[in-house]
């Protein structure tokens, strides 16, 4: 596909948004009204938005527009495992555990899930009950947040990493915990996105 400008990137988040919440697209009014500009000025947008395959449109007629079937898919739900709590290694490695839906394109890399049960990352506006979802071997970058134990015994918990040299440290971000240092810790994976529900 043909790269967007930041305005385009923008009607098409809105769009896509519009069809997520509503089931239906945005009028071309609507799209004009939102953005400051005429409904005339709106059409143009969305058949460039088409021709470079961000969209796809039955007719021209208002609120016809849908998502290429590649994208769709990528927004689906698939299930993943999913852990009441920051999982064990056992727990990890014999799959002791529930499903939840994510979307599909996280499928790309091993990933799991887990509700948030320590106040290690309350600081960061990380709080018991949250969801967290963890990607599984992939490389771990210094000052990353990691689900991290300091022994393959402990519970692990959400810390962010700090690496030198000659060792690695586990920071909470909560006043009233400590720092973990180590050579080598068991680290289960590294945080992808949290999700929290308000209901």
């Amino acid at each position: 596909m043909q790269k967007l400008t930041k305005r385009q990137e923008e009607v098409l988040s809105y769009i896509t948004k519009t069809i997520e919440d509503n089931g239906f697209s945005p009028s071309f009014k609507e799209i004009g009204d939102y953005f400051s500009f005429s409904p005339t000025a709106a059409y143009y947008m969305v058949n460039t938005l088409e021709k470079k395959g961000y969209l796809n449109s039955s007719d021209k007629k208002n609120r016809s527009l849908t998502l290429p079937v590649e994208d769709r898919l990528q927004r689906e739900n698939i299930e993943y495992p999913f852990f009441e709590r920051e999982p064990l290694m056992e727990e990890l490695e014999n799959n002791e555990c529930s499903t939840i839906l994510l979307p599909r394109h996280f499928s790309s890399s091993p990933v799991f899930a887990f509700k948030v049960t320590s106040s290690s990352m309350n600081n960061s506006g990380i709080l018991p009950g949250d969801i967290a979802v963890i990607e599984k071997n992939k490389k771990i970058e210094n000052n990353s947040i990691v689900l991290a134990s300091k022994d393959e015994y402990s519970r692990p918990e959400l810390r962010r990493v700090h690496i030198s040299p000659s060792f690695i440290e586990l920071w909470a971000e909560n006043d009233t915990m400590g720092i973990i240092r180590s050579k080598k810790f068991p680290i289960y994976g590294i945080l992808l996105e949290i999700r929290r529900s308000y209901r």
